[in-house]
Parts: structure tokens; sequence; C-alpha cells
């Protein structure tokens, strides 16, 4: 693996299953740091062919563009995205206890995308250290969706790559589960009914 700063190009992958989360950026933002800063706050790139999510998790970089390639290799018979931020109080508790119900669900992939900038890597961290997470997680591009105010927004850009019809999934926890064939059976955004989305987990 190798990181990525603001003059290398990288490809990043990930799985079946996402959880969406944010709350608004602070400034100044990653692209705004001296190159040395940069440096200090720069996320992992990910090689597609040969990339792992679990066990030994770390914090890398995504587009739409990776993911959906993550998606055609995947051989999981479902995949769960889950789209969150660890300091909004929602999906930072909601997160680590609803991982704990799925840890025994085999052939699952799931992956963690939050729309905050780089400069949270050290944070997330931090989080999926206390929260014993063995899951990595995804921070959007930020060369590709920039400066937004609004992480919202953000993760909307997002959501366009990888999904044609989720323009209801917005807020954080939001929740995406595709079956083998990376077709969505479930979404759900903010009150995730655990009872509702473990059905379809199961079957």
């Amino acid at each position: 693996m190798k990181w990525t700063n603001s003059f290398i190009n990288f490809t990043i992958g990930i799985g079946i299953g996402i959880f969406l989360s944010s709350c608004s950026i602070i400034e100044p933002y990653y692209l705004d740091l001296p190159d040395k800063k940069k440096a200090k706050y720069a996320v992992l790139a990910i090689d597609v062919n040969n990339h792992k999510n679990q066990n030994n998790p770390n914090v890398y970089s995504i587009n739409g563009n990776e993911l959906n390639l993550l998606l055609e290799k995947n051989k999981s018979n479902k995949t769960l995205i889950i789209f969150f931020t660890y300091w909004c109080p929602n999906s930072n508790t909601f997160l680590p206890t609803f991982l704990e119900k799925i840890a025994n669900i085999e052939n699952l992939d799931t992956y963690l995308v939050s729309p905050d900038d780089w400069k949270y890597a050290t944070s997330y961290k931090r989080y999926y250290t206390k929260n014993n997470i063995k899951h990595n997680i995804y921070l959007l591009d930020v060369f590709k969706y920039g400066k937004k105010r609004n992480p919202h927004k953000r993760m909307g850009k997002f959501m366009s790559e990888i999904c044609t019809d989720c323009y209801t999934i917005e807020g954080f926890p939001s929740v995406i589960l595709f079956d083998k064939d990376n077709s969505i059976i479930y979404k759900q955004s903010v009150k995730i009914e655990n009872d509702s989305i473990l059905k379809y987990l199961n079957k």
C-alpha cells in the first residue's frame, strides 16, 4: 500500500455494504493546507485488485468509480454500505452496536464511508481503535469531490455515481444493501430499523 498526497493518483475499492454519516466540515480543508501538512493528513490509496476490508483497519480514500470496481470484483452474497461520521451522535453510537449484530453473518462485505475531509483521518483511526472496529473506513476523495461546505452535498455527488435511485438517501447514518448481482435490495436513512435490515441480511 502507498500513501496518497496531492501529487499521487490513486485507486480505491470497497465491498458491498455501506453506511453513510456526516456533519459539517471545519476549515481549513485538506486542499487548502501547505504541502507538508498535506503529507501529514494524506490517507491510503487502495489497489482494487488486492484489497482487504477487514482485520487490520486503516483509513482510505474512495470515489464512486473505485467503489463500483470493488462491487464488480466482490464475491460475497451481499454488500452493505454504511455512511457515517464519528462525531455525529446518531451514527457514532449506532455503528459499533450494529456492527456487533452483523458480525457473524456469512458472505457479507461491509464498507464504512464518510464524506469528511481527509484532515480527520487521525480522528477516525482513534474512533475505530476505541470501538474495536475491524473494518476499514473510507473518506471521500478530496480531489474529486472538492471543498463542498455541506458534506451532504459531497455525499450526494458520490451517491449519484453508485446508485441511480438513491435520491432519498440522505442524512446519517444511512445504509445501502446490494445482492450478489449488485442490485440494491434495501436502503434506509437516519432511522435505521434493525429488525428490518437484519431480515434482509439474513435471507
